[in-house]
């Protein structure tokens, strides 16, 4: 999970001290870049921003794993990214509160001693707004797309694009930053699907749009409303995996406190698959589904409510999958 956008921006969950001793690495201007190497420490460069200009700031190395950190006049944190320019490469895309000088962190993932050459570099970033169920053409050249809309708890959306032959991978950021889907191949061919995602809360969500290998022209990218299934007393069945079937699905079950219950999942034919159970925040339950047609668990939910079931196919073969949740008495 990672990432911000918007006033944020796109961040990695899980924050890395930084330094006090801190190598100056000088000036960088939006429009250009400038090469450097760390020598077993962290550096930082600093950039003038104006309040609400967007930028796309970029760490690339091939000798560490790189680690960027932003922060604003007064020296708070306020961007930090690991892994999204691919690769162990940074890059976070920041809104500017208000306008001044702001300071780049370089570090290496993990606050380790890591040396080697690096190459940092700041562009304008454009976000483009977009709202539910009207498709946007985007021209893709290579190059990471952002956009944002504006979400409420409980939404349930298919953000999908429709070329399956342009390779590119979505991920979805909540108002606080946390990466919380994501999807490279979910749809038809090298189509990016992330099916039926339950946003937690009430704001503006980020999108972002990323090449995975070429990905060159227009792609229609899609932010629907739907539903998500709850399972009853009948079996659910969902077909994954396929050339036109999606790789992933969820459902949700009512749950009661204090009660275990058995999860079955069959298939139509030998395959693979994983299941998770989120039961909380922090609590899930999880099904290795590897080269078998029936599995199941038996678990116990702590609280009463209504929990996703996630089933993700990696057999690519087009696969009936029935689920069916009981109570065990």
């Amino acid at each position: 999970m990672r990432k911000v956008l918007i006033g944020v921006v796109l961040a990695l969950v899980v924050m890395i001290p930084v330094s006090a001793a801190l190598a100056q690495g000088g000036p960088l201007t939006i429009g250009s870049s400038v090469e450097g190497s760390l020598d077993g420490s962290t550096m930082s460069y600093t950039i003038d921003l104006a309040a609400e200009q967007t930028v796309n700031i970029m760490l690339v190395s091939d000798a560490f794993d790189a680690y960027l950190t932003l922060q604003d006049p007064s020296g708070s944190d306020v961007a930090w990214d690991d892994d999204s320019a691919g690769n162990l490469n940074s890059s976070l895309v920041y809104t500017a509160t208000a306008a001044g000088t702001y300071t780049i962190i370089v570090s290496s993932y993990g606050g380790g001693a890591a040396t080697g050459a690096f190459t940092l570099s700041a562009s304008e970033a454009q976000i483009i707004e977009l709202t539910y169920n009207t498709p946007l053409t985007v021209e893709m050249n290579n190059a990471i797309q952002y956009f944002s809309f504006q979400g409420t708890e409980g939404d349930v959306l298919n953000i999908f694009t429709d070329d399956p032959d342009v390779d590119v991978r979505l991920s979805l950021m909540d108002a606080t930053g946390n990466e919380i889907y994501y999807d490279d191949d979910g749809g038809p061919g090298y189509a990016a699907s992330i099916r039926r995602a339950i946003l937690p809360s009430t704001g503006t969500y980020s999108l972002t749009m990323e090449p995975v290998f070429d990905a060159v022209g227009p792609v229609v990218l899609t932010v629907e409303t739907t539903e998500i299934p709850v399972l009853g007393a009948e079996p659910y069945v969902v077909t994954l995996g396929g050339q036109d079937s999606p790789s992933l699905d969820r459902v949700l079950f009512e749950a009661a406190a204090g009660t275990s219950y058995r999860l079955t999942v069959s298939a139509s034919g030998e395959t693979s698959a994983y299941i998770q159970i989120e039961v909380g925040e922090y609590d899930w339950y999880s099904l290795n589904f590897t080269k078998a047609m029936e599995a199941s668990m038996v678990f116990t939910v702590t609280q009463s409510g209504t929990f996703p079931i996630e089933i993700s196919d990696s057999s690519y073969q087009g696969v009936d999958y029935s689920l069916l949740v009981e109570a065990v008495k």
